[in-house]
This record gives C-alpha cells, sequence and structure tokens, in this order.
C-alpha cells in the first residue's frame, strides 16, 4: 500500500513539473484560441484530446483539451489547422482526432514524435515535440488519415502494404506543398551534421538494400516502411509532380475499404489488387511506379 501511494506522489510531482515547463499560451493566442473554438480544442472535425489510453487495435479517447490546457495542445491544434487548410477539399480527411501524451496499455518502442494510430485512425502526438513539426510533417500524417483503408493481414502483403502507405504519404505532402522535400519529424533524425534540420528530398532517394526487400518475408524483422517506400514515392513524384490527379486516385486506391484477398501475399499479388482498386486513369502510372520499385527478381519470385 505504501509503495503505491509513493507511486501515486512521483507520478503527481512529475505531472506538476511537466505542467510548469509548459509556458502556456499568451494572452493573444488565448485570445485567438478562444475566438475560433469557444474555449475547446475542437473545430470542423480536427480535435486535440488528453487522458486517452491507447491500445494495439484501438483508442479509449479522453476528453477534449481546452484553450488554457497549455502550449502544446495549442501548438498541436493550430499545427494540424494550418496543414488542414492548405489541402483541397476532395483530398481532406473528414476526422483528424489527435490524442496528445496518452498512456500505453502495452508498452510500445515509439516514444517521440507523431505516430499515425491505423486501427483507431488517429494520430497519437508527443509534447514534447510538437513544436519541431513544420507543414510536411502534419501533411505526411493526415494523408495516413486520409488513405486509411482495409490491409492485408498476412505478414509479407502487410509489411509491403506499410512501405506503400508511407509512400503515399510522402507524395501527398509533396503535391500538397509543390515541394519533394519534407520534414523528419525522427528525434534521432532531427538534424544533419552540419546542424541543419533533416529532410526527405523525393529526388534523391536512397537505395533499398537487399536486407529491406528480404525482411518483407522475415518474421523477426521488421523493414523500415519510410526507407522501404521513399523509392516509390520519388518515382511517384518523377511521374507526376504538380497536378493533383494521381495522387486523388493513389488516395482512393488505399481507402477502399473491401476487404484484402486472402491469396494476395506477395508483391505481385499485392500490387495487382492496389492497380484494380486504383481508377483507370492513373492504373498506367501506378503500375509503371510499382514496377520501378519492386525489384523484378522478387516481383516474379
Amino acid at each position: 500500500m505504501r509503495g503505491r501511494l509513493f507511486r501515486l506522489a512521483s507520478l503527481a510531482v512529475l505531472a506538476g513539473l511537466l505542467a510548469c515547463n509548459d509556458p502556456g499560451l499568451t494572452p493573444e493566442q488565448l485570445q485567438r484560441c478562444s475566438q475560433l473554438t469557444g474555449g475547446v480544442l475542437r473545430h470542423e472535425g480536427l480535435s486535440v484530446r488528453l487522458d486517452s489510453t491507447v491500445h494495439p487495435g484501438s483508442i479509449d479517447a479522453g476528453g477534449c483539451a481546452r484553450c488554457d490546457h497549455g502550449r502544446a495542445a495549442w501548438l498541436a491544434f493550430s499545427g494540424a489547422r494550418a496543414a488542414l487548410q492548405r489541402v483541397p477539399p476532395r483530398l481532406r480527411p473528414s476526422e483528424v482526432p489527435i490524442h496528445l501524451d496518452p498512456t500505453r496499455s502495452t508498452p510500445s518502442a515509439i516514444e517521440g514524435g507523431i505516430v499515425f494510430h491505423g486501427p483507431a485512425r488517429a494520430l497519437i502526438v508527443h509534447g514534447n515535440a510538437v513544436a519541431r513539426f513544420d507543414s510536411s510533417v502534419w501533411l505526411h500524417e493526415l494523408g495516413h488519415l486520409r488513405s486509411a483503408g482495409a490491409r492485408p493481414p498476412r505478414d509479407v502483403a502487410r509489411k509491403l502494404m506499410r512501405a506503400v502507405e508511407e509512400a503515399v504519404a510522402d507524395y501527398y505532402a509533396a503535391i500538397i506543398l509543390g515541394s519533394p522535400r519534407l520534414g523528419v519529424d525522427d528525434e534521432v533524425h532531427e538534424r544533419t551534421a552540419d546542424g541543419q534540420a533533416a529532410t526527405r528530398d523525393l529526388r534523391t532517394p536512397p537505395p533499398a538494400s537487399v536486407f529491406d526487400w528480404a525482411s518483407l518475408s522475415l518474421p523477426q524483422f521488421d523493414a523500415d516502411p519510410h526507407k522501404l517506400g521513399w523509392q516509390l514515392s520519388a518515382a511517384l513524384w518523377k511521374l507526376e509532380s504538380s497536378d493533383t490527379a494521381l495522387l486523388e486516385d493513389l488516395v482512393t486506391a488505399l481507402a477502399n475499404e473491401a476487404p484484402w484477398p486472402p491469396g494476395a501475399i506477395g508483391p505481385a499479388a499485392v500490387a495487382d489488387v492496389l492497380l484494380a482498386r486504383c481508377p483507370a486513369r492513373s492504373r498506367e502510372s501506378l503500375s509503371a511506379a510499382l514496377r520501378h520499385w519492386i525489384p523484378k527478381e522478387i516481383w516474379t519470385g
């Protein structure tokens, strides 16, 4: 009992320290927030929630944050809203639920930055990192929300689709920004050797290694979907870097809610499903991008 009380007291002290480290909103920001939202950080499908609990397959949503809940909540709300205002209506997700600093029911290796929670179709944001998110980071995550749909349950297809999702999210951000240079929210890569903010440039993707592709079929390894998808987003950017038609059709293909065919396991089968779900006007372009991306030996193997 004494140990439990000590733990609760420690958590209370930690919460107090964190609150003290959050400088809160300036009077001007507080006035702007109140005028826009009526005091609650919820507006036109965008919401910031506190005290949520994240499970592997769902999220128990907490209550909506208010303007006086600190600077991190306002930065998350205003950053996501500014990014949303850039997005054409047909490419905008209908709901953008943000869960700020939630607790987790199970341990997670992901502790910083911003994370798309696929099953709940929501964003998990960590308050200590939100100040460094630029528009491209927010747009990448909005791309995930807009293209959320049915996904394959089998390992190889599931891993490959995660890379496709990252590629489409990068392409989404690049097309809307009109730039192939995207910010990186990963703390590890926050700065380059010369102190500049790191970027992912769709014109210069690094080559994927043999191990990256082989790990698709190895249950004990997870390929980095961002790295693996980088070449695909680069191929998409090379095909079309200004018009939104290809992006719209990619989003349509990924957002399809029809159950994934049980026999679609390997890369070629995954490609076939994506092509079947892609509107006809972009099918040839998507096929060219996929064939450029997936090594011939894997495609035919």
